[in-house]
């Protein structure tokens, strides 16, 4: 099959449904088929994906490092679905692109599916302070999602966040989940134990998050976990801050405020997969209590490389985890946290143990996810 993947982001920044984007059409062109991706054009800095044919659409500049995409004013866009022969558009997003590649190929007769990755309510609220603004972009969002001809999320959370939303068919959703193009245990054992002396964290607990630093992502909860955990005379850990964004400069003042600049290192983003799995596989324990995201694609990362996660009970990322087996499911208490994570640093092994459950069960590549999507797209072509 011809197959047209269209998200409204791409790299250079730094977002998960870019990564997931990506590696499943890889995969997808492994198993045969025919795979283009229609993105947003970022003139400065083009990044190109290996064995991918990659539309660009004029776009402008947005907030942060994303761009906003024209494809209605874009001549050559609006061409490409019409005269692409694909079999199948798998929208990534419901913005400007996701619009127009769901309109077009309602036109052409093209079944359209689409991928719920983000809380999209979340986001709007933290950015828009007008109620009304809110609303009406909520309205354009799931008129898109309605639209398309088949719905997945990425977890039954998400499923659930699709109901409130307001989306008709929720029981006809199919989930599946994201997985990791990093190999399993692949980080190089020296370079990691270099890493750790460079980082001074050879006798020390270490933790980690790695992603995007925005409010949503909940470093900040972090950040109060380590300052109740210092302030038990517990001093003998450091936090591993890994990614950019504009409330970096908050997570910071943030730090001075803990009195955790002695704990706290923050290295930016890593945008090598290799030298991001040798972080990984440096650290302790992956501080992650998003109740944002609909999967947590690095926790699957730090899985791949031995690094357990630890994670808010109820929230999507604690679907594939077994508290204390694969990873740590806590409730939403900052005492709590503390109470853990103090334990951990006591008792070391206890993360390595479940460091080892993870990379065994919670751990997943990319290659049975795209036969499953291979199979709902076949579905779609002969329906």
């Amino acid at each position: 099959m011809k197959i047209l993947q269209v998200l409204d982001s791409f790299f250079p920044t730094v977002d998960g449904p870019n990564s997931v984007m990506v590696n499943l059409a890889l995969k997808l062109r492994e198993l045969g088929h025919e795979v283009e991706l229609l993105v947003p054009d970022f003139p400065k800095n083009r990044v190109e994906a290996e064995g991918l044919k990659i539309h660009r659409c004029r776009s402008a500049k947005s907030n942060e490092s994303y761009r906003a995409a024209l494809p209605f004013f874009d001549g050559k866009i609006k061409r490409l679905v019409k005269n692409g022969g694909y079999d199948v558009i798998h929208l990534h997003s419901p913005f400007t692109l996701g619009h127009f590649a769901l309109k077009t190929g309602k036109k052409y007769g093209i079944p359209v599916v689409f991928t719920f990755h983000t809380k999209f309510r979340d986001e709007l609220e933290n950015r828009l302070k007008s109620k009304a603004l809110q609303k009406f972009m909520m309205n354009y969002i799931m008129n898109c999602i309605n639209g398309c001809t088949a719905v997945t999320a990425v977890s039954y959370g998400a499923v659930e966040t699709l109901k409130d939303y307001g989306y008709k068919n929720c029981g006809e959703v199919k989930v599946i989940y994201n997985g990791t193009d990093m190999p399993l245990h692949g980080a190089d054992k020296s370079n990691v134990a270099d890493l750790r002396q460079r980082l001074e964290i050879e006798d020390k607990f270490a933790f980690m998050f790695a992603g995007r630093l925005a409010e949503v992502k909940n470093v900040a909860f972090s950040l109060k976990v380590l300052a109740k955990v210092k302030e038990r005379g517990i001093n003998g850990f450091k936090f591993i801050i890994a990614g950019d964004g504009d409330y970096g400069k908050t997570l910071k003042k943030l730090v001075s405020e803990y009195n955790l600049t002695e704990n706290v290192v923050f290295v930016g983003r890593i945008s090598d997969k290799k030298t991001l799995a040798e972080y990984y596989a440096a650290c302790n324990l992956l501080l992650f209590p998003s109740t944002f995201d609909t999967f947590g694609l690095v926790v699957s990362e730090a899985a791949a490389n031995g690094l357990p996660a630890a994670v808010m009970e109820g929230c999507s990322s604690a679907e594939r985890l077994e508290d204390g087996a694969s990873g740590f499911v806590w409730k939403n208490d900052a005492d709590f946290w503390a109470e853990k994570t103090a334990e951990l640093i006591r008792n070391p092994m206890t993360a390595k143990r479940a460091g080892e459950g993870a990379a065994e069960k919670a751990y997943s590549g990319w290659d049975g996810i795209a036969k499953v999507y291979s199979e709902l797209y076949l579905s779609l072509k002969n329906t």
